[in-house]
């Protein structure tokens, strides 16, 4: 039995690491092949033999079993890994199938895990089940609790980059460009996810898709209040033929104004996070050093004896 448990789990653990590669080269691996396609049939030909074994066998083997998932769930749920996965930013250009399976397959891992650590250790069975369902429901919510740190850094990222971005398009704008244009010199002259975004807009336009849905579709994908407003603000004046330099000047004193507000409630927050680190760590250590001295004199003297 034993024996069993254990191979069950280094069976899983190395799957689990061979698909979390296997995922973060499929796309090089893709294009890799998608040039010799290009290139032409020979040199397809000749490089058929160095495509990875992964590629050939192992990917397709995980689009399957991400296939088999996506059947399984709910199309809802489904959608909502989708939705939640495009405002993490597409982590490990994974689709929401495959991020069904990668769950189940750290469910199953640290499930495993917990059984041969127990069973090494001579556990009994009622808690060894509990240690395993423990970890395996850690494993199954661990890839849910990346992807929300993913989306919390975007949004953070973003939200931060925008009064800068607001500015740099307000002189673009003035300068005598299109806003076309200035959305060209933003994404060429920053980075970051906000730049990101407003490439892949960018883009979108370039192949045909209107302005105002490739900017909704930028602001979809941020999900961040201030982007929205921003671009909704960019669109009325599209639509009722305001001047687009006073809407972009107007809406960076507004950013810029939001962004000192958020600094100052940030820093009326500053002096009540540091109470509980003075009070536990600062404070105690404090009275040790001024009172310690006074305490052991006072208690050598009741002693009779005397202080050093």
């Amino acid at each position: 039995m034993e024996g069993a448990i254990v191979l069950v789990s280094f069976a899983a653990v190395g799957g689990f690491v061979w698909a979390v590669l296997a995922r973060t080269q499929a796309y090089n691996w893709e294009l890799a092949a998608r040039l010799r396609r290009l290139a032409g049939p020979d040199l397809a030909a000749r490089g058929g033999a160095a495509v990875p074994f992964g590629a050939r066998f192992v990917l397709p083997m995980l689009r399957a079993v991400s296939r088999g998932f996506g059947r399984l769930l709910p199309g809802e749920m489904m959608r909502a890994v989708e939705r939640r996965l495009l405002l993490a930013g597409r982590p490990w250009r994974i689709a929401a199938a495959d991020f069904a399976a990668l769950q189940a397959l750290a469910c199953g891992v640290l499930g495993g895990t917990a059984l041969w650590i127990a069973a090494g250790a001579h556990v009994r069975t009622p808690e060894a089940g509990a240690l395993a369902a423990s970890l395996g429901l850690l494993g199954a919510y661990l890839p849910h609790f990346v992807v929300s740190a993913r989306i919390a850094e975007r949004r953070r990222a973003a939200l931060d980059a925008l009064p800068d971005a607001a500015d740099l398009l307000v002189v673009c704008v003035e300068a005598g460009l299109g806003f076309d244009a200035a959305l060209a010199t933003l994404a060429e002259k920053t980075q970051g996810v906000l730049s990101e975004e407003v490439a892949l807009a960018q883009a979108e336009m370039r192949v045909g898709r209107p302005r105002r849905q490739a900017l909704q579709g930028l602001a979809d994908r941020l999900a961040v209040p201030e982007v929205q407003a921003f671009v909704s603000a960019v669109q009325q004046s599209d639509h009722l033929g305001v001047p687009i330099a006073d809407v972009l000047r107007s809406q960076a004193a507004f950013l810029r104004q939001v962004r000192r507000q958020r600094v100052e409630e940030a820093s009326t927050r500053v002096p009540v996070r540091m109470l509980f680190p003075m009070v536990f760590f600062i404070l105690p250590s404090l009275f040790l050093v001024i009172l310690g001295p006074a305490v052991i004199g006072a208690l050598a003297t009741i002693r009779g004896t005397h202080a050093f």
